[in-house]
């Protein structure tokens, strides 16, 4: 019987493979040069949210062959509301990406916080009211993301047994605010603002502080499948450095972005003007971001954000050939970007990034062009129309 069950799985098995990994027949092969000319005209497909469950469940399948373990891993108890099945039907439609079945699997997650309970006999009542109370103190000194943190962690030791995301409407008309519901193990329950507003006739997601999607530094637009940075994001108290860009690129399947550095001297410090475009996980975007320091500050190749009397108006534009894919208006910011969801990624040098960047005066806009001529790769060209810079690349 159980000699039986493995040749059935294994039949299952090569039937899924089939179904999830597409190949050509020999006819239909093409040469190496071919397949790098589609992929540049056409771009590689990001893989579904639906084809990568196949890919698991394949991978399972074959566990089991080797191994005699059935993999059956406990599902956390997660449900959404009709308007967030909505909103994900739509999301999924543009790229894949289904939300609702992603919550639906959603394997346990309270087993580090059982192996803790257990191991050091932790009052887990105890420890989310502690927590909580920290959280308090954060809050009170404006550290809103020390107090989330704390938060989330009082109420993950809780041990969640059942989350329920819902939304409810505001007094701002075609804005809802998401919340949550959560029942604990020890049989308390807690209703809480997940710090997310939906604005269904724009298609914004966004939070009501400026700091971005529960806090995360970045908002969404629904219709337009367009992720970007807000102004005040928490990411601007961290600089940025050549490091950042290496560790990102360290994993190609995730980061495939390319850059350019435009550093010049204005004013009595150091600037540097940096740009990239590419693809980031399953998106196709861009940025454009501005840094400054003092002369001899570092000695290394770290910049500070831009503070709030250096930033500047810009605008960025992501376009395959004459397709936009991201379109971020002429706004006052420091680092502008986009990034769109779909369900191709394109090679960086296949997209197009436009830039118009506004300079304070001449002596600026003098130096950042210098800086332009000077860039070894020559490849970022610009049209001066007054104190406006217009880069393409």
């Amino acid at each position: 019987m159980k000699t039986a069950k493995r040749i059935l799985s294994l039949l299952i098995a090569a039937v899924m493979l089939f179904t999830a990994v597409p190949f050509a027949s020999a006819e239909e092969e093409s040469s190496i040069e071919q397949y790098e000319k589609e992929m540049l005209e056409l771009g590689i497909p990001v893989i579904s949210t639906e084809d990568f469950g196949k890919i698991l469940r394949v991978i399972n399948t074959f566990k089991y062959l080797l191994t005699g373990e059935e993999s059956t891993p406990e599902k956390f108890n997660v449900t959404l509301d009709e308007v967030i099945l909505d909103i994900s039907s739509q999301i999924c439609a543009e790229s894949g990406l289904d939300l609702g079945l992603i919550a639906a699997n959603i394997p346990d997650i309270n087993v580090i916080a059982n192996y803790f309970k257990n191991q050091y006999s932790i009052n887990t009542t105890e420890f989310r009211e502690a927590r909580y109370k920290k959280a308090e103190e954060y809050l009170a000194n404006g550290n809103d993301i020390m107090a989330s943190v704390c938060h989330a962690i009082g109420a993950y030791m809780s041990i969640i047994q059942k989350l329920y995301i819902y939304t409810e409407k505001t007094d701002e008309k075609d804005v809802y605010k998401v919340m949550l519901y959560l029942e604990y193990e020890d049989g308390t329950n807690e209703t809480h603002d997940a710090g997310l507003h939906i604005n269904m006739k724009t298609g914004e997601c966004y939070n009501d502080k400026g700091t971005g999607m529960f806090g995360s530094g970045y908002n969404f637009n629904i219709y337009e499948m367009v992720v970007y940075t807000t102004v005040d994001c928490w990411m601007r108290n961290f600089g940025f450095c050549i490091l950042y860009d290496i560790l990102a690129n360290v994993n190609p399947i995730s980061y495939s972005y390319i850059t350019r550095r435009f550093k010049f001297e204005y004013d009595g410090l150091e600037w540097m003007i940096q740009i990239w475009k590419g693809n980031y996980f399953i998106s196709n975007g861009g940025e454009v971001g501005i840094y400054s320091r003092e002369p001899g500050e570092y000695k290394t190749s770290f910049y500070n954000c831009a503070s709030e009397d250096q930033e500047l108006m810009m605008s960025m534009q992501i376009l395959l050939n004459d397709k936009v894919l991201v379109n971020r208006p002429l706004q006052r910011h420091w680092w502008i970007s986009g990034f769109n969801i779909g369900t191709m990624r394109y090679l960086p040098s296949v997209l197009t990034l436009k830039s118009t960047i506004v300079m304070p005066d001449e002596e600026m806009l003098e130096a950042f062009t210098a800086s332009i001529d000077e860039n070894v790769m020559g490849d970022v060209s610009y049209t001066v129309d007054g104190l406006k810079v217009n880069l393409v690349w």
